[in-house]
């Protein structure tokens, strides 16, 4: 915690708890979930979906990953050449 508060002060932001997330490895004990979700103040589990248009979670398989990018900017290609 003590991290989080020097980050604060150097920083000028404060960490609203209330938007934030958390991931944990499947590894980790539920007995540390719990206390770390409990020390934190941090309720939501497995984060909110997607961060600066990918996805939060990167997860094992990077092919579905890069498949995703691709897919944006095929996407996006296609719009383009479409207006022209």
């Amino acid at each position: 915690m003590g991290v989080l508060k020097q980050y604060e002060s150097v920083s000028g932001q404060m960490i609203n708890f209330t938007k934030s997330s958390i991931l944990f490895g499947h590894k980790v004990d539920d007995a540390i979930k719990e206390k770390i979700k409990s020390t934190l103040g941090i309720h939501n589990i497995r984060g909110m979906g997607s961060y600066l248009g990918l996805p939060e979670s990167l997860g094992s398989s990077k092919t579905k990953i890069f498949s995703f990018v691709r897919d944006r900017l095929q996407t996006r290609i296609n719009g383009l050449l479409a207006k022209f």
